[in-house]
């Protein structure tokens, strides 16, 4: 299979696995969130980020050093697995340590720490899953499979199970339970294909992995940090009311960068396995074209139509709707930052992206500090923004020398197409399903002008289809 037409498959795979997921995830979060209510939804999401700081401080990297590792040479897929597999076992056994520790001296009510240790199972699950992998085999089929049976899990279990605010912590239960489900079945599968594990102590390799995996998850970790933390802070120092209306307008984020996770995981294996100047730039050239034109509709396409967004929380939302509009600004510049951020890793510039999301951090932790008591769940978004636009700023300084050039003219192409097919719709205002036909008129505009203006091209696309 030629390598445009794997990328093809990839992309059409993940697309269609974390379209169908990410549907079913949101559901089962509007769901949630009427459920639950506003407080027991802040409960929810400020519990699972706080083990989410933990998990992803538990997989010091190594998923991305394997995914690379694997690409270059699938030859050694077993020593490697063995290797990054008995670490990851390891560690993820000693954080969950960790978190219980920090659950008996944190002050919250007893069923609050219930739901967060019950979440905390989560960074062994995860810990053990190899979807890391098949991606760096590029069997993403697999991949897409997982999220697929995660997801549906996860619908069907809080579809059924979840009625009331008094489900709170039966709710963290099923969503562990998934994931657990998940990791089982993908090593069962790695195993059928691919050998037995067992437990491996090559020390040199595992400095070797570690060393190289560190400031990867250092950044992966502060990126959580910095993306999470809003929902917690403002559990702890506002209110779960106020952390439940953001947690809603944070799900929004998750809505709008579903096509960035897509586009990374089909990518970086691509870009590990180039080092010549030449085809990092054409590679560049074609994850950026997709990277700018989905990085500037969607996120303006979720600004302009917040107020139908809000609908499906429920009324209780509605003041969520500002809050969704600056975090559809601050994901502009995600995406930006997303087109520098995944060849930078895979080109083995990790320690300088480190230092760029360190900044965003900081500065969201000091703006945060000054928004949240004046401004609650607007500050916290507000702090999202300003730090989105540090990272944005130092990743874009790191990337120039790479090839000289920022391709921000280029993006400009597609922020005004993108504007021209968004904003007009903000001033039309229509009743019931109605606004179903301004949401499609919008997209519609929005590929008609992309063709016309040639940054979408159907020669482009019939070079993919074909086989070398």
């Amino acid at each position: 299979m030629s390598s445009a037409r794997r990328i093809f498959k990839n992309l059409f795979s993940m697309s269609a696995a974390e379209v169908s997921s990410r549907v079913l995830s949101v559901i089962y979060q509007f769901y949630l969130a009427r459920a639950l209510s506003v407080e027991g939804f802040g409960v929810f999401g400020s519990s699972r980020n706080i083990t989410l700081f933990f998990m992803l401080f538990a997989s010091l990297g190594l998923d991305a050093i394997g995914t690379r590792e694997i690409a270059k040479n699938s030859g050694r897929i077993n020593k490697i697995v063995n290797n990054i597999l008995t670490i990851r076992i390891i560690f993820g056994i000693v954080v969950y340590l960790l978190l219980a520790i920090f659950v008996s001296v944190v002050d919250k009510p007893l069923s609050e720490k219930i739901v967060i240790m019950i979440f905390g199972i989560n960074i062994l699950a995860t810990n053990t899953l190899l979807n890391w992998v098949f991606q760096g085999v590029e069997r993403l089929t697999v991949y897409a499979v997982r999220t697929i049976i995660a997801n549906v899990l996860n619908f069907l279990g809080i579809i059924l199970l979840i009625h009331s605010p008094d489900d709170l912590i039966l709710s963290a239960g099923v969503i562990s339970f998934t994931l657990i489900v998940n990791s089982i079945w993908m090593f069962l599968l790695y195993v059928k294909d691919y050998g037995k594990f067992h437990f491996e102590f090559d020390f040199p390799l595992w400095k070797e992995f570690i060393l190289q995996g560190i400031p990867i998850g250092l950044t992966f970790f502060i990126i959580g940090v910095y993306n999470y933390q809003g929902v917690v802070l403002l559990n702890f120092f506002a209110t779960p009311y106020y952390a439940g209306l953001y947690n809603a307008a944070f799900n929004v984020i998750y809505v709008a960068t579903l096509l960035s996770t897509i586009i990374q995981q089909v990518y970086y294996p691509i870009f590990s396995k180039h080092s010549d100047s030449n085809q990092k730039l054409h590679v560049f050239q074609n994850y950026s074209k997709i990277t700018f034109s989905v990085g500037t509709f969607v996120p303006l396409f979720l600004f302009v139509f917040a107020d139908k967004v809000i609908y499906f929380f429920g009324k209780d939302y509605s003041d969520s709707m500002f809050t969704i509009r600056i975090l559809m600004i601050a994901t502009l510049f995600i995406y930006i930052s997303i087109s520098y951020f995944s060849p930078l890793i895979a080109w083995k510039h990790e320690k300088k992206v480190v230092y760029a999301n360190l900044s965003g951090l900081i500065v969201n932790l000091i703006a945060n500090y000054f928004l949240i008591p004046k401004l609650y769940q607007n500050g916290t978004a507000i702090a999202a923004l300003i730090s989105e636009f540090t990272v944005f700023a130092i990743m874009a300084i790191i990337f120039y020398p790479v090839f000289k050039n920022l391709f921000l003219i280029k993006y400009l192409k597609y922020l005004i197409l993108a504007l021209i097919s968004t904003l007009p719709f903000l001033y039309i205002r229509l009743e019931g399903l109605e606004n179903l036909i301004l949401m499609a008129s919008s997209f519609i505009s929005f590929v008609i002008l992309s063709f016309l203006f040639k940054t979408i091209q159907v020669s482009e696309i019939k070079k993919i289809l074909k086989k070398e």
